[in-house]
């Protein structure tokens, strides 16, 4: 199911919906650590910087989701099973790019 447009962005799912409306962004209030922050259309995001390097990071939100791939995945190596289903109790911030030798 989709909604229609929120401020010009594009269409968003109920999930979305409701990560917009639950992460810490949407009250007002980034991280302390936070230098910049906003929303696009992958979600909400910060950064931070250090010197010269800056790093941005996506918001996480707490839900459920299957870990691993199915047993007659095309492609599956050994350690992508079982499936099992995960459950984050608590949303978090996670880097959206690998670390940078600057960092």
């Amino acid at each position: 199911m989709h909604l229609r447009t929120l401020a010009g962005w594009p269409q968003l799912s109920v999930f979305h919906m409701a990560m917009l409306t639950s992460h810490p962004l949407a009250n007002g209030c980034p991280p302390t650590w936070a230098s910049v922050w906003g929303q696009d259309q992958y979600g909400p995001w910060c950064a931070f910087r250090i010197g010269e390097a800056e790093q941005r990071m996506r918001w996480i939100a707490p839900g459920r989701f299957v870990m691993g791939s199915p047993n007659d995945e095309e492609g599956r190596w050994e350690g992508e099973g079982p499936q099992h289903e995960v459950q984050l109790t608590q949303g978090f911030w996670l880097f959206d790019t690998p670390c940078r030798q600057a960092l």
